[in-house]
């Protein structure tokens, strides 16, 4: 498989306060949606469209929408459909976590009714769209259990929940944080701490609101942050970012049989060991990007890698490309097509 280069451009701000918690998802070839706390608004949770032609992004700070009023972070959006989105969040206020849906016509947003699916300390929370109807949004709490997912469906904005389908690890069902990504319509895969971290798949039984789960593969013994980040190549291939120190992230390839949900990793990249804020996405079937701070240069930059094999992953030769050179925080990237990406971030 080919490696790609990069070449970004010059940046559109989205928001002139203080984005933060940012994350985007793809709606179309050509147009996206932003998910973030406003830092210069009370730390609400916001949500914004926007489109790009070419390298050149259109987004309006006024078009923004609200979909929490409290100080929200852990913020994760997913499409649905290109008119439908899905929001899981924490409201730090209450420290519950949420997850509310929203339509789009154009440019304009509306936010359904927020559901709680945490009602004590959360840790993490995670929502994975299944189809345009489904998903699963995934919760965790250290010191509370049981922790799981739960299988959820919308209709207009209206979200149903069934009940926890609870996940264990070595007999125990309490974890530091969970993320999860989609494989396919009815398969879905988690990357959760417990005391090291692990990654676990899951089938979903749509009518029934149900998970049968495969067994947990451990991953790394590093779990220091809540931050681990994981995203699909296709239905069998997934790609994850974990930091292993304050100021470190190693990436690891995995591939999966779904009949048995058993995940087999490959060996790591060797560790970028000057990056925090990082966020991680894939823009096809094999080429991957991951987007960091760098601690000693105080700059934004981002650099892709390739899937060579089934867990078999290398750097491009391009290697890192800087964005932006101020202290850069709150990463996010999402694939648009084979060529085109967009990369989010808080600039200063």
């Amino acid at each position: 498989m080919a490696g790609i280069t990069i070449s970004p451009d010059s940046g559109t701000q989205f928001e002139a306060g203080a984005a933060e918690y940012n994350s985007i998802a793809r709606l179309d070839d050509d147009h996206y949606v932003i998910a973030y706390r406003d830092n210069n608004d009370y730390n609400k949770g916001k949500v914004n469209v926007g489109s790009r032609t070419g390298t050149s992004v259109t987004i309006s700070e006024a078009n923004a929408v609200i979909f929490n009023n409290d100080d929200t972070d852990m913020i994760t959006v997913r499409a649905m459909s290109e008119t439908l989105l899905i929001i899981s969040y924490r409201d730090v206020n209450s420290n519950r976590g949420y997850v509310v849906a929203a339509t789009i016509s154009g440019t304009t947003i509306t936010v359904g009714t927020a559901v709680q699916v945490v009602n004590a300390n959360i840790d993490g929370i995670s929502v994975a769209s299944l189809d345009a109807t489904n998903f699963v949004v995934s919760k965790s709490l250290l010191n509370n259990s049981p922790n799981g997912s739960y299988v959820g469906s919308v209709s207009g904005t209206t979200i149903t929940l069934g009940s926890l389908q609870t996940q264990t690890i070595g007999g125990y069902s309490t974890f530091g944080f969970i993320n999860n990504v989609k494989l396919d319509s009815t398969h879905f895969v988690t990357i959760v701490s417990y005391g090291s971290i692990y990654c676990q798949a899951g089938t979903v039984n749509i009518g029934d609101k149900t998970i049968a789960y495969g067994t947990a593969l451990y991953i790394d013994p590093n779990y220091p942050f809540n931050s681990s980040r994981i995203i699909n190549f296709d239905s069998q291939h997934f790609v994850l970012a974990i930091p292993v120190s304050a100021t470190s992230i190693r990436i690891y390839a995995c591939s999966i049989n779904l009949s048995t949900l058993l995940i087999t990793k490959g060996d790591p990249l060797g560790d970028i060991s000057t990056a925090n804020h990082f966020s991680i996405c894939t823009i096809n079937t094999h080429n991957f990007l991951v987007a960091y701070y760098t601690t000693t240069d105080t700059q934004g930059e981002i650099r892709s890698g390739t899937l060579t094999g089934d867990t078999t992953i290398d750097w491009d030769a391009q290697g890192a490309v800087v964005f932006d050179t101020t202290t850069t925080a709150y990463t996010t990237l999402c694939g648009l097509t084979d060529d085109y990406f967009i990369l989010g971030y808080k600039s200063g």
